[in-house]
């Protein structure tokens, strides 16, 4: 078996599936589902596995696939989005408009829409000192009945950053290589926002090339949209 560089995971050795043991196989384990062990490879990887006997039932799957499976009772739910589920509904929450969830082992692919909804946000910079530069960030209304949330991503160089909402610290970030993704529903929806960015000022270790100077680079709005499946008997 070839790993690539860089790989990390976990393989199942000598792993119990019924009456039968998977000795060796180049598949990861998700879950088991129903007693059947659900297992998946990397992209264009064909899966080897080498039994005892002969093979029980498997359910297969893409990396891909994998990570994006939710349990939901006595099946799993594949979507890129995120799901709670109900005594008798499903909840898909996902920042696309257009999404689709796929049950497994079974049932067919459920296309799920919502009309887009654009925020415009903009900002410019209202002042700098040598401790920090403060920019205005204004958004636009956000149609509350029409959204579950919304996600402001913002994009800054610098040490840190401050979010004020009518001069109360509400959030914060350090650099560190990921997106920032603020969630406004908790807030109200400000239309306001006052953004803080400050310089390095200490010998830090980043994992990333040391941020130089302070500025705030890009701020968008991306709704969440909310999406609830009926499960009828085995759902769909």
């Amino acid at each position: 078996m070839d790993i690539p560089a860089g790989f990390a995971g976990v393989f199942p050795f000598n792993l119990r599936v019924g009456n039968r043991r998977l000795r060796t196989t180049n598949a990861q384990l998700l879950c088991f589902l129903r007693g059947v062990p659900v297992l998946y490879t990397r992209e264009g990887q064909t899966p080897v596995l080498n039994f005892d006997g002969p093979a029980p039932a498997v359910l297969l799957l893409q990396e891909e696939e994998a990570e994006n499976a939710w349990l939901a009772g006595d099946q799993l739910a594949v979507t890129d989005g995120c799901v709670w589920q109900g005594k008798n509904w499903l909840t898909v929450s996902s920042t696309s408009p257009e999404t689709v969830l796929r049950p497994l082992p079974e049932g067919k692919e459920i296309k799920l829409s919502r009309k887009k909804v654009e925020i415009p946000v903009s900002f410019r910079e209202t002042e700098r000192t040598k401790d920090y530069a403060a920019f205005l960030v204004q958004i636009g209304e956000v149609p509350a009945d029409r959204v579950e949330d919304v996600l402001l991503n913002i994009a800054f160089t610098g040490d840190h950053a401050d979010v004020f909402a009518d001069g109360q610290l509400i959030a914060d970030w350090y650099t560190t290589g990921q997106p920032w993704k603020m969630a406004l529903k908790r807030h109200g929806y400000p239309r306001e926002l006052e953004i803080r960015v400050y310089p390095v000022t200490k010998p830090v270790y980043f994992e990333i090339p040391e941020p130089q100077g302070m500025s705030l680079d890009q701020v968008s709005a991306e709704p969440v949209y909310r999406f609830a499946v009926e499960k009828k008997g085995e759902w769909p």
